[in-house]
């Protein structure tokens, strides 16, 4: 009678384990049902939100690789300017000398002329036979010689003080140049934003990558738990069955099914 009852409780067990994985089915059955398919697609849409996130950092880094490309080139086109306005301000500076060199030479002709002027007028005007028309004429000569050096004196003041800025300001000095550089400024400025916006870019995509591997790490371990809370009353059949010979598991279904 002992063995018998001792047989019966190891076919309790059994029973008892079958009733509770019919149970934890029965209860569970439906919730695991959707945590499956609920795992499932937080799986497909974790990949999913991962592709989208990749690929929108890409298209930020392709979009910041071409802002880069011409602010490279806009650097360049500010260097070539530059260099024109240079090499233009230097002819500037030579201009200038040239001028100074011309309105020294127009002064002495002008001096010349003035005193020639000056004594044409005043033989004609001394002249008792000359002409109202001839007097006139020379003090129409004798004023327009005095006009025109009045005229290069203002010139060579002017010039003067062209060859002081120059003098003192340079090839750097003159506004072409200093536009230029200006320009220059911003296209260098305009570079560094480019660049760092390029590294902003790839740094983003790399992140997007690794949070995207991290959810979809994150969506498949969940699934895993949720396979395996599925399988753990499997597990308790199993073991209450193993310590029961062939006998004793067809009673414990027997029993079960009644």
């Amino acid at each position: 009678l002992g063995a018998v009852l001792v047989g019966f409780s190891g076919i309790g067990d059994a029973v008892t384990a079958l009733q509770q994985r019919q149970d934890a089915w029965q209860r569970t059955s439906q919730t695991a049902a959707r945590q499956e398919t609920s795992s499932a697609y937080a799986v497909a849409n974790a990949r999913r939100s991962a592709a989208r996130a990749v690929e929108s950092a890409l298209n930020r880094q392709a979009d910041a690789q071409k802002r880069y490309q011409k602010s490279i080139q806009d650097v360049r086109d500010a260097e070539e300017a530059l260099a024109q306005a240079r090499r233009e301000a230097r002819n500037t500076g030579a201009d200038i000398k040239t001028r100074i060199q011309e309105n020294a030479l127009a002064l002495d002709q002008g001096l010349l002329d003035e005193f020639n002027a000056t004594v044409n007028y005043n033989a004609v005007t001394s002249d008792g036979s000359a002409t109202n028309a001839e007097k006139e004429q020379a003090r129409i000569d004798m004023e327009q010689a005095k006009l025109r050096m009045k005229q290069l004196r203002a010139e060579q003041k002017q010039l003067a003080a062209e060859k002081r800025k120059w003098d003192r300001q340079g090839v750097n000095g003159t506004d072409q140049v200093k536009t230029a550089q200006d320009r220059l400024n911003e296209a260098l400025a305009a570079q560094k934003d480019a660049y760092e916006s390029l590294r902003d870019a790839a740094k983003d995509v790399d992140r997007a990558r690794a949070d995207g591997a991290r959810q979809v790490t994150e969506a498949l371990r969940q699934q895993a738990e949720t396979l395996d809370a599925v399988n753990a009353q499997q597990a308790n059949v199993d073991a209450a069955f193993s310590k029961l010979g062939p006998a004793g598991r067809e009673f414990a279904l027997f029993l079960f099914g009644l």
